[in-house]
């Protein structure tokens, strides 16, 4: 990875050069002209993407550390007998009157840098040797350069598949952490006290666990049916095929198009004996509900 955004920001002209996975789909049609105008309106601007992290500290990843700043829509697999995918928009700590928010590092699904800042900035190839932290490693240049790293609020993309998270990905971080040490701790537009910074970090700390151990099942689960095994399963593995239907429904009846269409997809769903009777009439209320307001009926009455 590291190799050949070197190349390319050789063969690239131009005063902006955008870095994006493959995997994205752009909602925001007038994307192009909104990131020259972040430019052009701030000069200390340096980079800017779609996610990321206003702390980085010491000897942990700011992906799970607090003050994330999210801005895009992430594409789900579900865990059902036929494949389901559900797109859920993250929008996490993003005040509507602000189009960038400064942060520590960003993701690198999706970013844009100024052209002028190359070089000295280089993707640093000599130390890094996989398919990560790359986004990491390049904005801590930036900020190194005296330049200002920022999650961008009025440019929409979707992203269609989740990282992931394997031994050459913490390989990659133990060396940016060790490279960066002497720059750490980094705080961008919050002022955390140390009790809350501590309570925020034990309230993560806590989820982890749960969250990694929900992934090894999902992933045995998929390699599993792959095989073509039919059950009988755990009860870990109950628990993550009934959380996911129900996420799913939870997300498709919020956009689906018509009512019928959200009923026909909750029957689906109940036919295979996952759900009870009484979370199917929840899921039919809720489609219903979902349904009423998007008439903008509901709307207009509250706003007489």
């Amino acid at each position: 990875m590291f190799s050949a955004y070197n190349e390319g920001v050789e063969r690239a002209s131009g005063q902006l050069l955008c870095f994006m996975h493959e995997d994205v789909c752009f909602h925001s049609k007038d994307w192009g002209w909104r990131c020259e105008e972040h430019f052009k309106r701030h000069p200390d601007l340096g980079l800017i993407g779609l996610s990321g992290n206003q702390v980085m500290l010491k000897g942990r990843d700011w992906r799970i550390s607090p003050g994330n700043v999210d801005n895009f829509i992430q594409r789900f697999e579900t865990l059902e007998k036929e494949p389901r995918s559900v797109s859920l928009q993250i929008s996490r700590n993003r005040p509507l009157f602000k189009k960038l928010r400064e942060v520590v590092a960003v993701d690198g699904m999706w970013m844009v840098i100024r052209a002028s800042l190359f070089p000295p900035l280089r993707f640093d190839e000599e130390r890094f040797h996989h398919f990560h932290l790359y986004d990491t490693d390049i904005s801590l240049q930036v900020i190194s350069l005296g330049y200002k790293v920022c999650v961008c609020q009025d440019i929409l993309l979707e992203h269609f598949s989740v990282g992931s998270f394997n031994r050459t990905y913490y390989d990659d971080l133990a060396a940016a952490l060790d490279k960066w040490d002497g720059m750490l701790p980094l705080f961008r537009g919050v002022n955390y006290s140390e009790r809350k910074l501590k309570k925020q970090l034990e309230k993560i700390d806590r989820n982890i666990s749960g969250f990694l151990r929900e992934r090894e099942i999902t992933r045995s689960l998929r390699a599993k049916w792959e095989q073509g095994y039919n059950g009988p399963y755990t009860e870990e593995e109950k628990a993550s095929i009934k959380g996911s239907i129900l996420f799913y429904h939870h997300n498709y009846n919020k956009v689906a198009s018509c009512f019928r269409d959200a009923i026909r997809e909750i029957r689906h769903s109940f036919d295979d004996g996952w759900l009870t009777a009484a979370e199917k009439r929840m899921f039919i209320w809720k489609a219903f509900l979902y349904q009423y307001i998007l008439t903008g009926r509901h709307f207009r009455m509250m706003t007489r």
